[in-house]
C-alpha cells in the first residue's frame, strides 16, 4: 500500500532565532502607539506624552509653583471648564470603548451568519450531486 506522506526526516530543521519586536525601547514605544491607534486613545497618549515632556524640562522650582497654582486654582473655581472637558476626555474615552465592543459583537454575529448560511448552501449542493 502506497501513500503520499513522506517519511520522517531524522535531521531535525534548525529554527531560526529572531529576536522579538520589542527588543528595544522604541520597537517597545511603536507598538504601544500603534496599539493605542488602533483603540482609538492615541490624543490621550499624546496629550500624556506632551505633558510628559513639558514637566520633565521644566525646573524643580517653577514645578512646585505649577503645582501649587493649579491645586489653587482647582479650590477658587477658575478652571472649573477644565474639569468639565476632562471629564468629557474620559466620556468619549469609555463611550469609545462601548461602540468598539459593540461593533465586534456585530461583525461576529454577521460571520457566524454567514458561515451558517454558507454550510447551509454547502448542504444544498452536497444534496444535489
Amino acid at each position: 500500500m502506497t501513500t503520499n506522506q513522506r517519511p520522517p526526516s531524522k535531521s531535525k530543521v534548525p529554527v531560526k532565532n529572531t529576536p522579538s519586536r520589542n527588543s528595544n525601547w522604541p520597537g517597545a514605544f511603536r507598538d504601544i502607539l500603534v496599539a493605542s491607534l488602533n483603540k482609538g486613545q492615541f490624543p490621550i497618549a499624546f496629550a500624556l506624552v506632551i505633558f510628559g515632556i513639558i514637566f520633565w524640562r521644566m525646573p524643580e522650582q517653577e514645578l512646585s509653583k505649577f503645582v501649587f497654582n493649579l491645586l489653587d486654582r482647582f479650590e477658587n473655581n477658575y478652571i472649573l471648564g477644565w474639569f468639565f472637558f476632562l471629564l468629557s476626555l474620559f466620556g468619549w474615552y469609555f463611550h469609545n470603548r462601548y461602540v468598539v465592543k459593540i461593533h465586534c459583537n456585530e461583525m461576529d454575529r454577521i460571520s457566524n451568519e454567514k458561515i451558517e448560511l454558507q454550510n447551509k448552501l454547502l448542504e444544498i449542493v452536497h444534496k444535489q450531486k
